[in-house]
């Protein structure tokens, strides 16, 4: 990586880096001081509310090109319970709820149902 940000154009850098990780590549950092000190920028994405989640799901459902409800307003509350408002675990129950709910052709999506996917599939896939 460092010698990748050692590039240059005109004087100038000809590469802008941008890492994303887990907060336990935070400590990684710490231990490489000559890639840390070229971070220009370290942000934490804390944990979403309730209404974040709720927000949040119906955005990406929006974008990608949803006309109605999926989500009944109680799969959204037991999805923020479920996820703790952890952005990349709202990703991946919604995922494998949706694929499961196309899978069994349900026009819309329960706390029940996702309860079920996260105790069948979510829980025993290793991260």
């Amino acid at each position: 990586i460092r010698l990748l940000l050692n590039f240059e154009s005109d004087g100038r850098p000809a590469m802008t880096l941008l890492l994303i990780g887990q907060t336990s590549l935070l400590p990684a950092l710490e231990r490489m001081p000559q890639l840390e000190e070229r971070l220009a920028l370290k942000c934490l994405l804390r944990p979403f509310t309730e209404q974040e989640t709720v927000d949040y799901v119906t955005h990406r459902l929006q974008v990608a090109g949803a006309t109605r409800s999926i989500f009944e307003p109680d799969a959204l509350q037991t999805l923020h319970m479920l996820t703790h408002g952890v952005a990349r675990q709202i990703n991946r129950l919604c995922d494998l709820s949706l694929l499961i709910g196309f899978a069994e052709e349900r026009q819309t999506l329960s706390a029940a149902n996702l309860e079920s996917v996260c105790r069948e599939l979510v829980e025993v896939v290793p991260e």
